[in-house]
């Protein structure tokens, strides 16, 4: 198994050897493009936040979101998508932050969200992910949130009661 940037990196240099390697986390045109041993078997990042932007008009109805997503590679491409096609589906983005990972007081950033007031929150929250729902749920307790698949079994098991909404 490899990550996207090691297959981007590498990947012809496995394509020379004839040597397969797969990432399982994404999928790409830019992999498949690669050759005949790089294979990605994940979900398109692109897709994702598109479908999630699709999603949230579909499901709240949503015509306004706030955005946070953190600097690293994942967190930033599905927020521009969701951004994208949030905007394309006739959507206005209130509010948008990214966070470095290391964040893990997010108040005054969600702070922000009882003065905008949005349908939803798109939140490609990589990192310290249990702290930001819990301080999100103290802020906007029933805000409809709409993230990828960074919320995982271990997160709803230790603190079920903040994700209810997701």
């Amino acid at each position: 198994d490899a990550s996207f940037l090691e297959v981007m990196a590498n990947g012809a240099e496995f394509e020379r050897a004839k040597i397969p390697v797969i990432t399982l986390w994404d999928s790409s045109p830019a992999i498949e493009a690669l050759g005949d041993y790089v294979f990605g078997i994940g979900v398109w990042t692109p897709s994702a936040g598109e479908e999630a932007a699709r999603f949230s008009k579909r499901v709240f109805n949503a015509r306004s979101a706030v955005v946070v997503s953190m600097t690293n590679e994942w967190s930033e491409a599905v927020a521009k998508y969701f951004v994208e096609e949030f905007k394309r589906g006739g959507g206005r983005i209130i509010d948008q932050v990214s966070l470095i990972p290391e964040t893990s007081d997010f108040k005054s950033i969600l702070g922000r969200l009882n003065r905008n007031k949005p349908d939803v929150l798109y939140a490609a929250v990589t990192d310290n992910v249990i702290a930001f729902y819990s301080q999100l749920r103290q802020v906007a307790p029933e805000l409809p949130i709409i993230t990828s698949d960074i919320v995982n079994e271990a997160h709803l098991a230790e603190r079920p009661e903040i994700f209810k909404y997701l």
